[in-house]
């Protein structure tokens, strides 16, 4: 991210001189847009990877229909604008969440487990 802010403070200072004499910025503002859309994107990403990496350390029950742990997925709920991928480490439940909504998600049975059916 330091040449992000090596263009932007080298754009802003060139914007200071008044005199047309004065050397302009190598750095126009499309490229100091495109690099903060870069930096942002980055950072997103690596929250997304810290948060993956909280989601799998969730301890996780047996599947009652086939026995195993390392199938079972947690369920998140809420409204995805920009989907970023799952990795496996989760399923999208949809919008709507509710009292009784399941919480996991075997996937090799393929099928949602209550969360009153399982424990931690």
């Amino acid at each position: 991210m330091a040449p992000m802010l090596e263009k932007l403070k080298d754009h802003i200072e060139q914007q200071q001189f008044e005199d047309a004499d004065q050397p302009q910025s190598k750095y126009g503002l499309n490229e100091i847009a495109a690099e903060l859309d870069r930096a942002k994107q980055e950072d997103r990403m690596n929250k997304h990877m810290t948060w993956l990496k909280k989601v799998k350390a969730i301890p996780r029950p047996d599947c009652p229909k086939c026995g195993t742990k390392d199938q079972v997925v947690s369920i998140f709920y809420g409204l995805v604008r920009n989907p970023l991928p799952t990795y496996g480490l989760f399923v999208r439940g949809g919008c709507r969440v509710g009292l009784d909504s399941e919480r996991w998600y075997c996937q090799r049975c393929q099928v949602r487990l209550p969360a009153g059916e399982v424990g931690r």
